[in-house]
């Protein structure tokens, strides 16, 4: 929800009623009346206590439709550019070795959820985490129903305005799992403003109640509520402390990553983004107006019609040094860099090349490269932020980072990469995946005992087991396909004499990427600032770095591939560039010694020049 009452200025407000508008830098005093579902008044005082509802409270000043259509919600319009590759969310089961990338997006690489057969009330159950609600979490008529789905007793999970706008620090966003495993989507504001208790769970009603008959769940075990009678004034009204420009904190929740492995430091050993050490915040660049359209921050990034200009300069390279506008020229203040207070950087002795072949972020952003990749967790795919004994950093799925590959355009950004490992069936070419549950049901008597095991016993899968399940799959098939298990960059399939696993390269088996830039680091600390070497020397690992291979199962080369075989290098050649580099001092010498000799030619003839013209003119005279 944007504060559109706070707001800098008319742009975010023009779809207001006028008289809503403050106009003003200062905050607008959130103290509201609580309305429930059907946009009735909650009061503690009332006989039968409803949940209340962000759509009909914050709805009542800012538009409910305008805001869900924002980033953090419209995955599943086929209207938005999805811009480029984004984290997907990975689904991941232990018992059949899948770490799958999903999108509703449609990012290359990426799988849709339904073609697993993940209904938008299985996303939810999974992800609903951290997912802000709206979007995937208020399906439409033909989404809502379902053999699982029990949106009718759960009721549908909103877009819940203070996970990212309260700054209170009451506002618990681990008790919004808690809820979701309950099925009490509808509730879960209530319970994470911490204006209101919720006992009881709506996943223990039955299928056929009707709360019209039986206005009270408690009887089945179904949620009641309970409301803290002293957040409520004289009024019946409640205080929300918000803000438009909020805590970083809040955004780490969702956005937190983390290394893992025995290569990884301690949380005290790792700075913070240069950006927030110099006291700006999320927002600072991640901007966004009533829509939610929120700025990602990247050069090329699609906008709107409505877009102004100033939104590109909240890029790298648009905030330090500006972006050219139509005329090619840097006259309007709409596309001046220096923003607040950004410095204009010089990167003396620097070739202009790499302004055209590198991102800012491959210098800037993330961890410096060093001889191997390394594993990251992330909120999205392992949960941070809520507690858990089964956390175990080995455990899928596998991220690994910094890799540096080319973008759309060509230029060298670094990236998360993920190796996709899921059972599918391969016809005409394309490789349909399987759902984990259908593997489950079909390879029962080989994955048994691993359905039956907990997380911390988890192993990864053996080529025996994988052997056999492709078996199960091949005799539930049809003769059109081919049943396939990919993992670590291959696909295995069984011999002609359905015995031995066979790997084979195919494009659905490669890496899914997706570049990321935080947490910045200054010059001092850039890669290159070290000399040519930290990318061109002899093994550099820009070029040469380990790309671990991790998956859930116990196949490929443990040892990685080099990283020039992902960005389509030759290692030769770039040994020889780098051997070159080795002399690159003596050539400069070299040719600054050339140049002088040259020059001292030149100055010669010149003189001589001089010479003959002179005496040309005293002849004259």
């Amino acid at each position: 929800m944007v504060l559109a009452l706070c707001s800098d200025g008319d742009a975010d407000a023009k779809d207001l009623p006028e008289r809503l508008l403050t106009h003003s830098r200062s905050p607008y005093v959130h103290r509201v009346t609580l309305y429930d579902e059907t946009g009735e008044a909650v009061s503690p005082e009332d006989f039968e206590l409803r949940p209340w509802s962000p759509s009909a409270t914050c709805g009542k000043c800012h538009p409910y439709e305008t805001v869900g259509g924002g980033w953090h919600f419209n995955a599943g319009n086929a209207q938005v550019d999805p811009g480029r590759p984004g984290e997907p969310w990975i689904l991941t089961d232990l018992v059949t070795g899948t770490q799958l990338p999903l999108s509703r997006r449609g990012w290359p690489g990426t799988y849709k959820p339904e073609q697993v057969g993940v209904t938008p009330w299985e996303m939810v159950q999974r992800f609903g985490r951290h997912l802000p609600g709206g979007g995937v979490g208020e399906p439409g008529a033909e989404e809502f129903a379902g053999p699982e789905a029990r949106w009718q007793l759960s009721g549908p999970m909103e877009i819940d305005c203070l996970a990212c706008h309260s700054l209170d620090r009451r506002y618990d966003h681990v008790a919004r799992a808690r809820q979701i495993e309950q099925q009490n989507l509808k509730w879960i504001p209530t319970v994470t403003s911490g204006i209101g208790t919720v006992r009881g769970a709506a996943k223990n009603l039955p299928a056929d109640y009707d709360p019209l008959f039986n206005p009270d769940a408690s009887q089945f075990g179904g949620p009641s509520i309970e409301y803290d009678d002293a957040l409520f004034d004289a009024n019946e009204r409640v205080f929300f402390d918000i803000s438009r420009r909020m805590s970083p904190e809040r955004c780490y929740f969702c956005h937190t990553t983390r290394h893992a492995g025995d290569r990884a430091p301690e949380r005290w050993e790792i700075d913070r983004d240069v950006h927030l050490a110099a006291g700006m915040i999320c927002v600072d660049c991640h901007r966004n107006g009533l829509d939610h359209a929120i700025v990602r921050g990247y050069e090329g990034e699609p906008s709107s019609g409505d877009t102004p200009s100033s939104v590109h300069t909240l890029s790298c390279r648009g905030c330090h040094y500006g972006v050219d506008s139509d005329s090619g020229t840097r006259q309007s203040e709409s596309v001046r860099g220096g923003r607040l207070g950004a410095p204009q950087a010089d990167h003396p002795g620097l070739p202009p090349v790499h302004f055209e072949k590198l991102s800012c972020t491959t210098c800037h952003g993330g961890p410096l490269p060093t001889g191997r990749t390394r594993s990251v967790e992330t909120s999205m795919a392992h949960g941070l932020g809520l507690a858990s004994r089964h956390r175990g950093e080995e455990l899928p799925p596998f991220i690994e980072e910094p890799v540096f590959l080319r973008d759309e355009d060509g230029v060298y950004t670094p990236h998360r990469i993920l190796w996709p490992a899921f059972w599918g069936r391969l016809g005409e070419g394309a490789i349909q995946p399987i759902a984990p549950e259908s593997v489950r049901h079909s390879a029962g008597e080989v994955l048994g005992g691993r359905a039956r095991a907990n997380p911390g016993q988890w192993q990864p899968l053996t080529e025996d087991e994988i052997a056999q399940t492709l078996k199960m799959l091949g005799q539930q098939g049809d003769d059109a396909s081919e049943p396939v298990y990919v993992h670590g960059g291959a696909v295995y399939e069984l011999d002609g004499n359905g015995e031995q696993l066979i790997a084979r390269d195919h494009p659905q088996a490669a890496p899914y990427a997706w570049p990321f830039a935080h947490d910045v680091r200054p010059a001092a600390r850039s890669l290159g600032a070290g000399g040519c070497a930290e990318c061109h020397g002899d093994g550099s690992p820009f070029h040469f770095a380990r790309v671990a291979i991790r998956g859930p199962a116990a196949l490929g080369d443990a040892e990685g591939r080099p990283m020039h075989e992902l960005q389509g290098k030759d290692a030769a050649e770039l040994r020889a560039w780098a051997w070159s580099f080795r002399f690159r001092g003596w050539l400069k010498w070299t040719g600054f010694a050339a140049s002088g000799v040259v020059g001292l030619v030149l100055l010669v003839y010149l003189l001589q020049g001089v010479g003959r013209v002179l005496r040309a003119l005293g002849r004259e005279e």
